[in-house]
């Protein structure tokens, strides 16, 4: 795991602790993509708080990650793929976030 990789899952999760909005159950950066099992009070909307995740995430990375911003002329695309655990268990949702560290 890169450093990078390191720091952004760090940051991924004091992100979606902040002012206790969202809870990470499991996680997995990929090279080109986050998978996150959330928690989040029922309250927030959850496609407000996953682009506000991405604009604070992007902002810091940037921020303590300087070279980047020649690298890459965007830390997260515009697109995002949501769902809810609702038709199968947490634990199958978590299991198949953990395989994804063999793909």
């Amino acid at each position: 795991m890169s450093l990078l990789v390191a720091d952004e899952s760090a940051l991924l999760v004091f992100l979606c602790r902040w002012q206790n909005r969202a809870f990470v159950l499991e996680m997995e950066v990929m090279p080109d993509h986050v998978h996150l099992l959330l928690d989040i009070d029922p309250r927030v909307g959850i496609n407000d708080f996953v682009a506000s995740m991405k604009r604070r995430s992007s902002h810091i990375i940037r921020k303590e990650f300087p070279y980047m911003k020649k690298k890459l002329p965007s830390i997260w695309t515009r697109g995002r793929f949501i769902a809810t655990v609702g038709s199968v268990s947490p634990e199958t949702v978590k299991a198949y976030i953990e395989n994804q560290k063999g793909v």
